[in-house]
């Protein structure tokens, strides 16, 4: 089993020290330059403009893979830039023509980019509704009354600072029961956290590669529910939304009958090609793989038992976020760079993230540099 994880392991280029920041940015395969040079590059140099088709074909093989871990269709898929594009499609398309967008509700610890597209929105009718930091992401009520009179609930499946984990599915039946739509933001889920788009019932999902996928930047994606998906009127386009791109005419829009309507004009091809490579090693690593090895490794951090580090990770994503005292932090993250550790702080809070790449030893050395803190219990310094 431990040689497996090293194979495992050794299909990713990885720097010296222990790279815990996957939460950030997914070490590449080393798939990925075969993957660039067969897919993208190698078919520009031979074909000029005629490597479109080719092109096209590898995004296609990225909607495929990624509808395969999702649980999805490919059709019901579109590449996006980001997160946030995303995110503005749902918005603005799932809106009655000519309606105002209404209130957008949110955990105040969702990640500001998603506020940010909400409050640009304004002109549109667009109300960013905030629930408070100091209720739970995943409090019920709280959610109840900020749902009523809504319109969209965006739903934080691991938020970014906390690592905490809401129960997405209590949430987006919450929102359902009073007709309000339900939009998931998986970019710190995905990956890492085993789910399907049945399994929490959301009308949308909007994700990116970077983080647990390990794609890179530019590889974000819009899944929508198929009856969202056919009424669901774009108010961006471009020829890639058309429903035959290359037929040219100006005065006939006719829009793509799958998510391919949201897609756009000339569209990024790289991001997409590479995406593939992390999608694909992931697929045949497994994400329940991923998560367990995730949660065995948080363990280590911890300082607790498996069953311990289990029971936690109901609440918990895949990043351990510390929140250490003022005096104590400096002395750590000396001990961190000394070690090469790859990690980030956010005010007080140190954020870790083992991933399937990351080996036993990783997680023994960082784990007794936590220790080394000078704390009793480092699950109290869990910042959900």
């Amino acid at each position: 089993m431990k040689d497996d994880l090293s194979a495992i392991a050794a299909r990713f280029e990885r720097p010296a020290g222990p790279y815990l920041a996957s939460h950030s940015v997914g070490l590449p395969p080393r798939s990925v330059r075969d993957h660039l040079n067969k897919d993208y590059l190698d078919v520009w140099m031979a074909s000029g403009d005629g490597a479109w088709p080719s092109w096209l074909d590898a995004v296609e093989k990225w909607r495929a893979l990624l509808a395969q871990l999702l649980g999805a269709q490919a059709k019901e898929i579109c590449p996006q830039t980001s997160v946030s594009s995303a995110l503005f499609h749902c918005l603005t398309s799932l809106t009655m023509p000519g309606a105002p967008i209404g209130r957008v509700v949110m955990h105040e610890t969702a990640f500001p980019s998603m506020g940010f597209v909400v409050t640009a929105l304004k002109e549109s009718g667009a109300e960013l509704s905030l629930i408070p930091r100091d209720a739970p992401p995943g409090d019920l009520d709280a959610w109840a009354s900020a749902l009523d009179g809504a319109s969209f609930a965006l739903i934080t499946h691991v938020h970014s600072n906390t690592g905490a984990l809401s129960p997405v599915a209590a949430i987006a039946d919450l929102a359902r029961s009073r007709g309000v739509m339900s939009v998931l933001d998986c970019a710190q889920s995905v990956g890492v956290v085993p789910f399907t788009v049945q399994s929490l019932g959301v009308d949308a999902i909007v994700g990116s590669s970077v983080k647990w996928l390990c794609g890179g930047p530019g590889a974000g994606f819009l899944w929508m529910h198929p009856t969202r998906l056919t009424n669901a009127q774009p108010v961006f386009a471009g020829w890639f939304s058309h429903a035959s791109p290359f037929a040219f005419d100006i005065r006939d829009l006719q829009f793509a009958e799958d998510a391919l309507k949201f897609w756009g004009g000339t569209p990024s091809v790289a991001p997409f090609v590479a995406a593939s490579a992390g999608l694909s090693t992931i697929l045949d690593c497994g994400v329940d793989r991923v998560r367990a090895h995730n949660v065995a490794l948080q363990a280590t951090l911890l300082g607790t038992s498996l069953e311990e580090a289990a029971a936690l990770s109901a609440d918990m994503g895949g990043t351990l976020c510390l929140t250490f005292p003022q005096d104590t932090l400096p002395g750590l993250r000396a001990a961190l760079d000394r070690e090469s550790v790859f990690y980030d702080v956010r005010g007080q809070t140190v954020r870790l993230s083992p991933h399937i790449y990351n080996t036993d030893e990783d997680a023994h050395l960082v784990g007794a540099l936590l220790a080394d803190a000078s704390v009793d219990d480092r699950r109290e310094l869990l910042a959900w």
